[in-house]
């Protein structure tokens, strides 16, 4: 498992809601999280999977992180998916995506940059997309 805040590789038991990474001392958390409504926050984080339904929708300041990431609403900001992100008909993302692995379907929107790092472990949760204005 993957650290959201520093991207450090963890043993955690499967049993675990939540921990502390060794590395950068900021709590984890483990469980697969669901976006049924509006949702704006500054940051979003867990270990287990995002899943933002039809109706759903998430805008975010800094970043969104997270395993794995199912989109079938809308998120607006910045993602990193330390596994496969799938954007569905209907689903829109406007923003920045970093993920090992993407599927679009076909009437997904995809507005902003897409970076696909098939080696896990070159995906970091702090460097900026290259070519990213600073905001």
């Amino acid at each position: 498992m993957h650290c959201p805040h520093c991207g450090a590789v963890q043993d955690i038991p499967t049993a675990a809601l939540s921990c502390v990474c060794p590395k950068c001392n900021r709590s984890m958390q483990m469980e697969d999280r669901c976006i049924s409504n509006y949702s704006a926050t500054t940051e979003f984080s867990t270990c287990g999977s995002l899943a933002v339904e039809k109706k759903g929708t998430i805008i975010v300041q800094k970043k969104v992180v997270a395993a794995t990431l199912a989109l079938h609403g809308a998120l607006k900001g910045e993602a990193i998916v330390f596994e496969s992100a799938k954007i569905s008909s209907g689903g829109q993302l406007k923003g920045r995506l970093k993920a090992r692995t993407l599927v679009v379907e076909e009437g997904a929107t995809l507005e902003g940059y897409v970076e696909i790092t098939p080696n896990i472990e070159h995906l970091s949760v702090d460097s900026p997309a290259p070519g990213a204005a600073a905001s």
